[in-house]
């Protein structure tokens, strides 16, 4: 079953802008009307060309056995008629070229903002703390059990809910002993991020503690336990982001300058590689 990762979903897009792939933020496109495109085909016709046509009928010489006429051979020669241009040529007129569409004004590059030591540290561990939490998100996501053993599936399953539920404990303690960033709304950031995913990581060993109660004997009743596990964990996922969204509501996403900065930090670099 394949679950939406936590991290990406809420914190990660608050502060990277986006998850995953080593995406840029704000890609730019631009769009050419078919006008100007269509324009820059020309349809130019051949010119033709008609040939001069001459016809000459041969000598002819008749003789006899008898008598030879001299100086009587009749030539018989075709001539062009009166007013007829020979050798004239046929051409027709190039079409104008249409201007070329003119290329978009290429984006403006982003400068950087400056980071001061305290934002780089925290972003440093913010990102490393991502890395670890996806990882773990994805193992649980890709976990494909082998119900030969049902028992044995359920307890893959378990010991994966209390990995990323770790990984998030860990993940609010560590941020937690860094001081805010000093951007706008960091402090706001760094207490929502610190609750939150520690919330969200006793909402997954709390799901882990349930799950591991349950009665699995076959595919049937292990998916049924999972899709109550995962219910458990989506409320949890529900109420941290809303948590950021009342955030982005109050002080707005991070600037593009910012995350320029943000992404030129080796662990927020791996981040975006995740």
């Amino acid at each position: 079953m394949k679950r939406q990762l936590s991290a990406c979903a809420a914190g990660a897009v608050l502060i990277l802008g986006s998850c995953g792939a080593g995406e840029e933020a704000g890609p730019t496109t631009s769009s050419v009307s078919t006008d100007s495109m269509a324009a820059t085909s020309v349809s130019s016709a051949a010119p033709p060309t008609t040939a001069a046509s001459s016809s000459t009928t041969a000598t002819s010489k008749t003789t006899t056995s008898a008598s030879v006429s001299s100086g009587s051979s009749p030539t018989a020669s075709s001539e062009p008629a009166p007013g007829t241009d020979v050798g004239a040529t046929t051409v027709a007129e190039p079409a104008e070229p249409a201007d070329p569409a003119e290329p978009a004004d290429p984006a403006e590059p982003v400068e950087p903002a400056e980071l001061d030591e305290e934002s780089i540290a925290w972003f440093d561990s913010f990102c490393a703390g991502a890395v670890e939490t996806v990882e773990s998100e994805k193992r649980l996501a890709e976990l494909e059990p082998d119900f030969s053993d049902p028992e044995i599936a359920k307890a893959d399953y378990a010991d994966l809910l209390v990995e990323t539920g770790t990984a998030y404990d860990d993940f609010s303690a560590d941020l937690n002993l860094q001081s805010p960033p000093t951007i706008d709304g960091g402090d706001q950031i760094h207490t929502a991020l610190v609750t939150g995913f520690a919330d969200l990581g006793a909402a997954y060993l709390s799901v882990a503690d349930t799950f591991g109660a349950a009665s699995v004997s076959d595919e049937g009743s292990y998916n049924a336990a999972v899709a109550a596990a995962e219910t458990g964990i989506d409320a949890a996922q529900g109420a941290l982001d809303t948590q950021f969204d009342s955030i982005t509501a109050g002080i707005g996403e991070l600037g593009e300058s910012i995350q320029v900065s943000v992404r030129q930090i080796p662990s927020c670099q791996e981040a975006f590689a995740s």
